[in-house]
């Protein structure tokens, strides 16, 4: 038997975040724009990350392991919004687990 664990990866910065927006739709398109310079970069956080660590330390190293997450949890390109700013931390998380797969 497996195990699945969902992350939202999409969370910004709080001063991102609470910039004053004219329209909820001026924010999304912000971040709908490849190599947009006032985007802002995406993460996990710290809550999440110490979640899936207790999430997995429970189970057994060896249990299969499925992650989702909508943005890649690693660092591929900044200007395409394909970066996650603490996918190394994430990774590190997920270390001791023998077979993960990230969707």
């Amino acid at each position: 038997m497996g195990h699945a664990a969902v992350l939202k990866s999409i969370l910004t910065h709080d001063s991102w975040m609470n910039q004053k927006w004219e329209k909820p739709m001026d924010r999304t398109m912000q971040m709908a724009h490849l190599d947009n310079p006032n985007g802002s970069p995406f993460m996990v956080g710290g809550a999440q990350r110490a979640w899936l660590k207790a999430d997995l330390d429970r189970l057994s190293k060896n249990t299969p392991v499925v992650v989702f997450s909508h943005s890649p949890l690693q660092t591929i390109y900044r200007g395409w919004n394909f970066w996650t700013d603490d996918a190394e931390q994430v990774q590190a998380v997920l270390e001791p687990v023998d077979k993960v797969k990230v969707i």
